[in-house]
């Protein structure tokens, strides 16, 4: 008899140790479930910032530029060469003007940086 009064004992006090538990989970404040999902969005973002990326960019503008020119010029290959000359040179003197413009605003902040 001893024996079954102290099983009843400790299933009394299991029980009471899961109501409690079960009390004190009540209590607490409920979150919103958070979602870890990764989507396309977050690929994209992160294969944005690859060189890869501004490898594959440089080859479809590229191609989207011949491609326009081939349509401007309707197989004329005079005229397809012409504009695409034209194009290389505004992009060449683009570049340089960027080079330029650039050399001066880094000296321009050098130069006010050391006067401070």
């Amino acid at each position: 008899m001893a024996n079954t009064k102290s099983n009843s004992n400790s299933n009394k006090k299991r029980t009471n140790k899961s109501t409690n538990t079960k009390k004190n989970t009540a209590k607490s404040v409920k979150q919103a479930p958070v979602s870890k999902t990764i989507g396309f969005a977050d690929h994209f973002h992160a294969f944005a910032k690859t060189r890869f990326f501004k490898l594959i960019i440089y080859v479809v503008v590229f191609a989207a530029i011949m491609g326009l020119d081939l349509l401007i010029s309707w197989n004329k290959f005079d005229t397809f060469f012409l504009i695409l000359g034209i194009e290389v040179i505004a992009a060449a003197v683009f570049y340089i003007l960027s080079l330029i413009i650039g050399k001066n605003k880094s000296s321009d902040n050098d130069n006010s940086n050391e006067r401070s």
